[in-house]
Formats: C-alpha cells, structure tokens, sequence
C-alpha cells in the first residue's frame, strides 16, 4: 500500500496487472476502419486509462482503439496501461485487392508481397 499526503488519508494503489485486446491481429484494406477494444485487469486498477500507439502511422493511424487503414502494409498497434501492453497486427491492402473484391484486371501480385 502507498500512502499520500491528503490530510493524511492513506490511499491503496493498485497496478494493472495485464493489458489484453480483443484481437491480435486482423487485415483491412485502405480507407477501412474497424474497432479494437483493451480490457485491463484488474478491474479496479486505480489508473485503467489505455494510451494507443501504431508501428507505422503512414499504414494504419488508431484513436481510442479505433484503427484506421491508411496505406499497404503492416502495422503494430500497441495498447498500453500502467506499464503493462498488448498487441495486434493490421495488415492493409491496397483499394480494389481485397479478398473477394476488385477488378481482375487491376490486381498485382506484388500487393500480396
């Protein structure tokens, strides 16, 4: 237990102890988003705010979890909380390549490289 100095309260701090996401890793094609969401135990960490992060911002950008393809590539995105993290790659392909979609005519394998 830490203690404070708040009129002399003594104040329990309690650590997160893990960082988890609901995926580790999924594939977008640009101009897609989809939606990450952190679970941080415990429960009643006393500061369960995430901080988001990506490998490579010109691939793919995240704001509160919500992840954003910007460019072909791969992506790490990072969730952080009280020291603690997890992680999920995003792969994005380029417009009119994606799986199921597109012109024939238009697709290069050097897309799936």
């Amino acid at each position: 237990m830490r203690c404070i100095k708040d009129g002399w309260v003594p104040v329990e701090i309690i650590d997160v102890a893990s960082v988890a996401l609901d995926q580790t890793e999924f594939t977008l094609t640009v101009g897609e988003s989809a939606q990450l969401t952190a679970t941080v135990l415990p429960e009643n960490a006393s500061d369960p705010t995430v901080s988001w992060s990506s490998s490579d911002p010109a691939v793919a950008t995240v704001t509160d979890g919500l992840v954003t393809a910007l460019g072909k590539g791969t992506a790490v995105i990072t969730a952080t909380a009280g020291g603690q993290s997890a992680t999920c790659t995003v792969t994005v392909l380029p417009e009119g390549n994606s799986m199921g979609g597109g012109d024939p005519e238009d697709f290069d394998p050097e897309d799936w490289n």
